[in-house]
Parts: structure tokens; sequence; C-alpha cells
């Protein structure tokens, strides 16, 4: 904190006037991935520097009884928006997995002057006319659906066998993280990948972009996460020893991450 003193002092008075430096507030914004909600990043928040005002939000299809079948890349977007409209200071983005599409998708929504930087936690970012998982490999869509299917009567992705779900998204987990694992995971809305992402490149361009890999990832391998990288105009690249859930088996150390990130951009 800076602080200026002045002291005068006289016969007929003393006065001391301080000034502050007023620091623009840091808003850091989670977006989870498919088959999860916003407690997904509860542990992550819980270590942030207390610098940075976390925000944590559900994107629309985490209950069952929401209609799934209208649930799309644009209304999650635009789910998004809504929920970060009110917010004051500079907003920055820690996209998870198929959160990265919903975040680009939202700069080609939202008002974006507020946005800062996106850092994507092994997570896709289609650019201009891409869809969500088009830079995905077979084996990567193959591990995905060793433990889940397509429910065409709900039009969601149905979790069907949780021991292999729990073996492609985390098999770096310990037994208590295997067990929130199976307490957070849910079904997801089948179409949001379906859409073509669409923003105004310059919007884009100005919003500073950080990736963090994950090395042991089967359900986003690292090749594929390179080749998102490498197509995304990434500012700074950072690398974790984890499955595709780095803010279950690792929290602290992806915690670490963005402090840096939001809190000492100019190093960056």
């Amino acid at each position: 904190m800076k602080k200026t003193v002045f002291i005068c002092t006289g016969l007929l008075f003393s006065a001391a006037t301080f000034t502050t430096k007023v620091f623009a507030t840091e808003n850091l914004v989670f977006v989870h991935g498919a088959h999860f909600n916003a407690e997904s990043w509860k542990q992550v928040s819980g270590s942030l520097s207390s610098n940075i005002q976390p925000v944590l939000l559900d994107l629309p299809g985490r209950m069952e009884s929401e209609n799934a079948e209208i649930i799309t890349l644009s209304s999650s977007a635009k789910s998004l928006c809504r929920e970060i409209k009110a917010l004051e200071g500079n907003i920055h983005f820690a996209a998870h997995s198929q959160g990265g599409a919903i975040v680009n998708q939202a700069v080609g929504l939202c008002p974006s002057n507020q946005f800062q930087s996106i850092t994507y936690v092994t997570a896709v970012a289609p650019q201009q006319g891409e869809t969500a998982f088009g830079s995905l490999s077979k084996q990567d869509e193959a591990n995905y659906f060793e433990g889940v299917r397509y429910n065409e009567t709900s039009h969601r992705m149905v979790i069907g066998d949780s021991a292999k779900f729990a073996e492609t998204f985390a098999q770096d987990a310990n037994e208590k993280q295997k067990n929130i694992l199976q307490r957070l995971s849910l079904s997801e809305p089948a179409h949001i990948a379906e859409e073509k992402v669409a923003f105004e490149p310059s919007n884009m361009e100005r919003i500073k972009k950080h990736y963090v890999f994950a090395s042991n990832d089967k359900i986003i391998s690292l090749e594929s996460q390179l080749k998102i990288a490498k197509n995304a105009q990434i500012k700074s690249v950072y690398a974790m020893q984890t499955g595709h859930l780095p803010m279950l088996t690792d929290s602290e150390g992806l915690a670490r991450i963005l402090n840096s990130i939001v809190l000492y951009p100019s190093q960056k």
C-alpha cells in the first residue's frame, strides 16, 4: 500500500493527510468442464490469494430436471454473461475442458472490456468457426466413451461406468479424491459441442491467454493440448503432472499458477 504523509505544525493546528493507492478488483471466474459443476473448483478457490475475488458459477444443465435438448454452446455462454454482468473491476477466467469453448463463445456475446485474461486448464480453445472438440484425437474420444454413453431420450451424456470414468478422468486420484469425484460428477447436456464458436477476432486478441498443460490427461491428451495451445495465441504456458482434473488432484499447485497469472500479469 502506498502511503503519503504530510504533517504541518504551528501554534494553531497540526494536520495529517493520508492518500491511499486504489487497486482494481481482480475477479477470477471459474468455468467448469463437462460432467461437473461449480463445486469442482472449490478446493482451488479456497487456496487463492486474498487479493483475488473468486467467482464460482454453475452453467446450465447441472440438474436432471433441466431440458438438455435446448442447452447449447450459445445458451451456456449467455448464462455466463448474465452471471458476470454485475462484476466490478477486472475479469479473469479459469476455464477447464469444455469450459474453454464456452468462455471463447462468451467473448463474442458479452461486453468484454473488463476481460483481462483466460487461463485454459487442459481445455479446448476453439477459434472462430470451430467446434468445441474438433481438435481432439480419436483416442481422446475413445477414452471418454470408456465410462460415458449417450442417452437419446434425455439428450445427455451419462456416466455408465463410474470406475472407468474415474480411470480416464482422474487416474492419479487417491481414494479420498475418488470419493469426491464420484460425489461431484454428473450427466452432461449432449449438444453443447455441436455449435461453432463465433467472436470478433480483435476482441479475443487483446485478452491475454495462458495454458495449463496436464501431462497425463487421457480425455484431452497432451498431444491435443499442444495443438490447441499452438492455435490459441497463448502468452504463457504451465505444466502439471496430473490427469484431466488438476483441480481435484493438485488443487494447491493449480491455485499457485492462477495466483501468479492474475496478480503478476506484467511478468507473464
